[in-house]
């Protein structure tokens, strides 16, 4: 039997995990609203405005929530945050291999309107050490991702926002860090300077080579992107 409650789904256009996590909603809420953007950097998705549902849950998403939406809620509004908490804002999977970590996480949190700032309602760790590539460690987390959706959406759809309240007080010990990374942050990263050492642009190839968005230098005012 689905949950009588309403539920705006924030997800990605055109993108086979959302549409999974989308039908999975459908099988559990009785009315579930989709709002599908693209994944554009920086993201352009519009303001929401006020929505009426009863929960909103944020997946593969970069819609900035206003107040009033959040206020305009039923239940609560839920994200699911591509990273652990020592990853705020974004590129968290750039900064895990920046930084060697050999796990990582998606973390459930409480949307407010700061960025990944609410309270940590689950984290899900898992191993990343055998990820070389952004490349690999995206395979890893979208995964990883859509697990934790499924199992989270599936919690609250049974037990509403008694979960809710059981999560926040089993993960009150749980604390983001005090940086959160904006899109400058990763820009400034891809930047690669004859002065560094071959660590230290190792480090900075290796954990921003995607696609069209790699590492960059740039000389007598043009920027030369390393291609893969």
């Amino acid at each position: 039997m689905r949950r009588a409650d309403s539920v705006a789904f924030f997800g990605l256009r055109d993108d086979a995990y959302s549409e999974i996590a989308l039908t999975h909603l459908e099988t559990l809420f009785e009315t579930v609203i989709p709002v599908l953007s693209t994944n554009e950097v920086p993201p352009t998705s519009p303001d929401p405005g006020v929505l009426e549902t009863d929960w909103l849950f944020c997946f593969k998403s970069k819609t900035i929530f206003r107040a009033a939406t959040l206020e305009g809620l039923g239940k609560a509004a839920i994200n699911f945050h591509t990273s652990s908490p020592a990853y705020p804002g974004s590129g968290g999977v750039n900064w895990a291999l920046y930084n060697g970590d050999e796990s990582s996480a998606i973390t459930v949190h409480l949307i407010t309107t700061d960025v990944d700032a609410g309270p940590i309602l689950d984290v899900s760790d898992f191993s990343c050490r055998e990820a070389r590539t952004v490349a690999d460690l995206l395979k890893l987390t979208y995964r990883h991702h859509l697990l934790t959706f499924l199992r989270v959406t599936a919690a609250i759809a049974r037990d509403g926002m008694d979960w809710v309240d059981r999560a926040r007080l089993d993960n009150k010990a749980r604390h983001w860090a005090p940086k959160t990374y904006r899109l400058r942050d990763l820009e400034a990263l891809k930047r690669l300077d004859p002065e560094m050492t071959e660590e230290e642009v190792a480090r900075r190839i290796r954990a921003t080579s995607f696609g069209r968005y790699g590492p960059f230098v740039e000389l007598h005012g043009k920027r030369f992107t390393l291609s893969e």
